[in-house]
């Protein structure tokens, strides 16, 4: 009994660590939106044309609000929250790929420079954060 209670309050612990860490490197590809608009002109507009019938390949549930668009790289999805979490998810799957909490809510797109993010909170003495993806941690708020 002791045992198995030791176990659920290690998997209870290690629920609540957080952190994004992407150890393979992050191809770039003409399909990427990595900021608002797809690009520095905020145009909208996809490379590719999409025909339908369209089907559904996932969903994915932030448990918070978004007020940005997410932004796309290879295989990887960034969303920031109103929680101030912002969250990694595959494209591919749909799967959380790992997730840090900053300071107060996410405003905005977040924006994606080769490894590191740039993501603009809300309130709070951290208002702007970089984020580094290869190295886990963050470079400077």
């Amino acid at each position: 009994m002791l045992t198995k209670s030791l176990l659920t309050m290690f998997v209870i612990a290690m629920s609540g660590c957080a952190g994004i860490k992407i150890s393979q490197p992050i191809r770039i590809g003409i399909d990427d939106w990595v900021m608002y608009g797809g690009s520095p002109q905020r145009d909208n507009v996809s490379k590719r044309t999409v025909l339908p019938p369209l089907k559904l390949m996932w969903e994915y549930n932030a448990l918070a609000g978004i007020s940005g668009t997410p932004v796309v790289r290879d295989s990887l999805v960034l969303v920031g929250t109103l929680h101030g979490e912002l969250q990694a998810v595959h494209l591919g799957t749909g799967k959380r790929l790992g997730y840090v909490v900053l300071e107060s809510s996410i405003i905005g797109t977040p924006v994606l420079d080769g490894t590191n993010v740039l993501v603009a909170c809300a309130a709070g003495n951290e208002t702007v954060v970089s984020y580094s993806l290869r190295e886990g941690r963050r470079n400077w708020s």
